[in-house]
């Protein structure tokens, strides 16, 4: 530890906050918005849309009849072109402190004398900066407006346990999907509690019953939804303590809603690679690995203060200028948000 109040840069706890930084726990907004690893704290990016990728071009009219796309000999072949777009990318500094006492420090030393305390100091910094990303994440996907205003409803809501059919409203919604974006979705995102009341639905007790593989329909898990629904499920379980103050009492409640169904292509590879909804930037400039812990003596603490900190950024695929003036909104192409009970 420091013994002065000059900031100490702590690269060994870094690489234990990496670790836990990253984990899941419940936390699906890394898989949704991958990390990317940016060389500067905003700039800009390519993007070349699917619709590119899947457009014919415009065939040649050819006097002799010949076939699109063929070729006599000395002849060169159809020229294609496409023009790519350009989004911005921005991140920002988020980091917290915590406050370690050295009565606290010393008591810890003697009821856990191998702990790393350090690590348990920054441990509460961690799970805070999780939630805090993965509430960014989510409401950007969720109260995007693009999003929001294209947002379908189902026939029955999924909470009429007899009428509804989350199995028909899944293909249906993928059917419209593929069209929309040009490739079927990566991933059906719902809540924990919803992937929980699924297999009380007739339609899914009606599936199980039938399937010939004898799914278990007490142990319902996201596998064997995803192999019903024919999409793999994602359930995002996370959940944060909404009552404000550690002196009232722990009220949790769902990161996701339970009132919404999310369908969405991942990005991945590099900016340029395969289609999705966005990215989450990380700045690891002054950083190194991208997250920096420090550690720092005020005179009005009897002890020692840790901080963690961290550039990141939230991205959806969109364009800033260009000239194909209907692929602008990528992201949009790439999620559809299904109202699946209207009274949550």
């Amino acid at each position: 530890m420091t013994t002065s109040n000059a900031i100490t840069q702590r690269p060994d706890l870094g690489k234990v906050v990496i670790e836990k930084f990253d984990a899941s726990e419940g936390y699906i907004g890394l898989e949704l918005l991958p990390k990317i690893v940016v060389p500067n704290n905003a700039g800009i990016y390519p993007i070349i849309p699917h619709g590119v990728l899947t457009k014919d071009e415009a065939p040649v009219t050819h006097t002799d009849g010949r076939e699109y796309l063929l070729r006599n000999p000395r002849e060169g072949f159809e020229k294609t072109g496409y023009s790519y777009l350009r989004g911005n990318y921005q991140t920002m500094e988020f980091g917290l402190e915590t406050d370690l006492d050295t009565i606290e420090h010393a008591l810890m030393a003697q009821e856990t004398p191998n702990a790393m305390h350090d690590e348990i100091a920054i441990d509460r910094i961690v799970e805070v900066m999780k939630r805090a990303r993965e509430k960014r994440i989510l409401n950007s996907l969720l109260a995007d407006p693009a999003f929001v205003a294209d947002k379908k409803a189902v026939d029955v809501p999924w909470t009429d346990l007899g009428a509804a059919d989350p199995i028909k409203d899944i293909k249906l919604a993928m059917m419209d999907f593929r069209l929309k974006s040009g490739k079927t979705a990566d991933v059906l995102v719902i809540s924990y509690d919803v992937a929980q009341a699924m297999s009380m639905t007739a339609s899914i007790r009606a599936a199980i019953a039938a399937a010939p593989n004898a799914l278990d329909l007490v142990h319902l898990n996201a596998a064997q939804l995803s192999s019903l629904l024919n999409v793999r499920v994602l359930v995002a379980g996370a959940v944060h303590d909404a009552a404000i103050g550690y002196d009232k009492a722990a009220d949790f409640t769902n990161l996701f809603p339970n009132g919404t169904a999310m369908l969405m292509n991942i990005a991945g590879g590099d900016w340029n690679g395969k289609a999705g909804v966005g990215r989450t930037p990380v700045w690891a400039g002054p950083y190194g690995a991208g997250v920096m812990v420090e550690t720092y003596a005020r005179p009005e603490v009897s002890g020692y203060t840790y901080r963690v900190r961290c550039y990141e950024g939230t991205c959806l695929f969109r364009a800033v200028s260009n000239t194909l003036s209907v692929t602008d909104d990528i992201a949009a192409k790439n999620i559809q948000l299904i109202d699946i009970d209207p009274a949550v």
